[in-house]
């Protein structure tokens, strides 16, 4: 009967398992230290510490999330373009209203050859004042999200000597516009 009571408490009290998610930064780490990088890379006490590998893809582990040194080792930027985020005009003509802010967050993954993909907007802080046409503002800032991240690469993840794919990534980002 205690067990009962306990599953009956546990489904109705509210708990909820939440989601841990590898929110990783997109400013690359200073040039000077990737040899370094790479090094704990070819670690596999920090690959199996770091990751959770299936087939040809990983992703941090659930207990790693929170580590900066796995998310500094794994999914870190090498490089990103020094050169302006430039997002044309037609984002603006395709439904996102002027002066406005809009908070993201997506995931994303990282290819094999070291190029965000699968990048997907999964949470947007918007009120009805930013969108002027009907127009599936979630598609309009994938868009965004995917010009970014041309600018962006990766080293290619070795894990016992095989090229990795790295999934389920985050990220938040913050739209301006004028």
């Amino acid at each position: 009967m205690k067990r009962i009571t306990f599953v009956f408490i546990l489904i109705f009290s509210g708990y909820s398992f939440s989601e841990e998610r590898a929110y990783c930064d997109l400013l690359p780490f200073p040039e000077n230290s990737l040899n370094a990088i790479l090094d704990a890379r070819k670690n596999p006490k920090v690959s199996k510490a770091c990751l959770d590998c299936q087939g040809d893809s990983c992703s941090i582990k659930p207990s790693a999330v929170q580590s900066k040194v796995c998310k500094r080792v794994y999914c870190t930027p090498s490089k990103r373009s020094k050169a302006d985020v430039f997002v044309d005009d037609s984002f603006n003509s395709g439904g996102l209203a002027r002066d406005t802010n809009v908070r993201l967050v997506f995931r994303y993954s990282i290819s094999k050859e070291g190029k965000m993909e699968d990048i997907e907007v999964i949470e947007m802080s918007e009120n009805t004042q930013v969108i002027k046409s009907r127009v599936d503002s979630k598609e309009i800032f994938e868009k965004v999200i995917a010009s970014i991240s041309k600018r962006i690469s990766y080293e290619p993840i070795l894990v016992d000597g095989k090229i990795m794919k790295l999934t389920n990534l985050y990220n938040e980002y913050t739209y301006y516009s004028e």
